[in-house]
């Protein structure tokens, strides 16, 4: 087992949520370029330890990200997110 694997086994398993966008994605022609479970578990560890109520997230895509941020502020922050392409 690497270490990216033992990782996630740990700390980032792969959840629904991840898979339902990655599946909307794949049927509407977007490349899945999401984050992986690694990089989300590590930006909720930063929103938390920052105590970050208001964020500021260029580029949505599916939204994955955006979702991830949003839990880690717990209820009392705010998450704008800017996506140039209107289709997505």
């Amino acid at each position: 087992m690497n270490s990216q694997d033992y990782i996630r086994k740990l700390f980032a398993k792969e959840d629904r949520l991840r898979i339902s966008i990655s599946e909307i994605l794949k049927e509407s022609g977007v490349t899945a370029q999401s984050i992986t479970p690694e990089v989300a578990k590590t930006l909720q560890l930063i929103v938390k330890i920052s105590g970050a109520k208001n964020i500021l997230e260029i580029g949505t895509l599916g939204g994955y990200s955006t979702i991830c941020l949003a839990k880690a502020t717990q209820g009392v922050g705010h998450v704008t997110s800017l996506e140039i392409s209107p289709s997505l």
